[in-house]
């Protein structure tokens, strides 16, 4: 997961992050968690992590422990990535790694969302004028849910 982004109005709720969280981790117990971010998503992370408390051997937080190459790396490896229109959305989608990633309206996912490869990247669009939070967290965990057992 990769909960920040470079602004608020472009960050899904933590706490619909932290309901994804805790349904893929109640329903998979062979699959971890990480964090992604920047140094300046860390405390954002452990906002999310405080919320998943239960789980906390199951969550890592990876947020500005990496450098451009290591984050290529773990982007490659995951099975999924719950995402924004971020720069890490764009790696997953150049190492063909599945996303569920959300935009907060047509124009912003304009020339931005995924182009190719549309099997691997499930596109949440926030209907105009509504936020990220007008996407619910049963939206991604069904696109999550799909990539997961397809695999």
């Amino acid at each position: 997961m990769h909960p920040g982004a470079s602004s608020a109005e472009r960050c899904w709720p933590i706490e619909s992050f932290a309901i994804v969280a805790t349904q893929i981790l109640n329903k998979f117990p062979d699959i971890d968690i990480e964090l992604l971010g920047g140094a300046g998503e860390i405390e954002r992370n452990n906002q999310l992590i405080q919320l998943l408390l239960p789980f906390s051997e199951r969550v890592i937080n990876s947020a500005g422990k990496t450098n451009l190459k290591q984050l290529v790396e773990k982007i490659a490896s995951l099975q999924c990535l719950i995402v924004g229109d971020t720069g890490p959305l764009h790696i997953a989608i150049a190492v063909k790694t599945p996303t569920v990633v959300m935009f907060r309206g047509m124009k912003h996912a304009a020339g931005t969302r995924p182009l190719q490869d549309l099997a691997l990247h499930k596109v949440l669009i926030a209907e105009e004028g509504a936020d990220l939070s007008s996407i619910k967290p049963d939206d991604i965990l069904k696109e999550v849910y799909e990539i997961i057992s397809s695999e």
